[in-house]
């Protein structure tokens, strides 16, 4: 499947390049593989914009858009090997970009993955690959957004059920696998009982 390669505003590439690399030198991250690394030998690839669709958003029906974007993502490699992500935080819609963190975790590896997978893929119809976050249920997907074809969002692991991680799914797809769980999380009660 063609994948269609984003490309950041300059001025988000400035920004995660150059936080990124004063933070290596400082040798001020909490991510082991970045300690003590000579800023050379530090990788960004791969930038993609970062998606992020609410509890309510889910409720409502209301599936992710432009205005759903909260920032810049890149993976970080050291001698070839992906090592966490650093991110580049925006208003949403894209505005006032700003280095936002650096962070490693299980989702980093699998971009890597189902990126490489979806390009080696079959078919004609070119997508964009934008990673979405449902925070409130610990979910992130790859939305693969076409102009031709019906949007598609792939959960990467771990996925919590019942979705399965590397399956497609619609949106309406989506959503109704969640559905419950949107809303037992709105509903839960958390303010604080006297």
């Amino acid at each position: 499947m063609p994948i269609l390669p984003p490309d950041p505003p300059p001025e988000v590439d400035a920004i995660a390049r150059g936080s990124l690399n004063d933070l290596v030198q400082r040798q001020q991250l909490n991510v082991s593989a970045l300690r003590r690394v000579d800023a050379a030998a530090v990788d960004l690839s791969a930038p993609h914009p970062v998606y992020n669709v609410g509890l309510d958003d889910l409720v409502a029906d209301r599936p992710p858009s432009e205005n759903s974007l909260t920032g810049w993502r890149y993976l970080i490699s050291v001698a070839n090997r992906v090592v966490a992500n650093a991110e580049v935080a925006t208003e949403p819609g894209g505005a006032n970009p700003r280095f936002s963190s650096v962070n490693q975790g299980p989702f980093d590896p699998a971009i890597e993955t189902e990126l490489g997978r979806l390009a080696s893929s079959g078919g004609a119809t070119e997508y964009s690959v934008r990673p979405l976050r449902i925070p409130a249920l610990y979910l992130m997907t790859l939305w693969l957004h076409s102009d031709d074809q019906d949007d598609r969002y792939q959960p990467l692991p771990p996925a919590p059920p019942p979705l399965q991680a590397g399956e497609s799914y619609t949106w309406s797809e989506l959503r109704e696998a969640l559905l419950q769980q949107a809303r037992d999380r709105l509903e839960f009660d958390d303010s604080p009982q006297t």
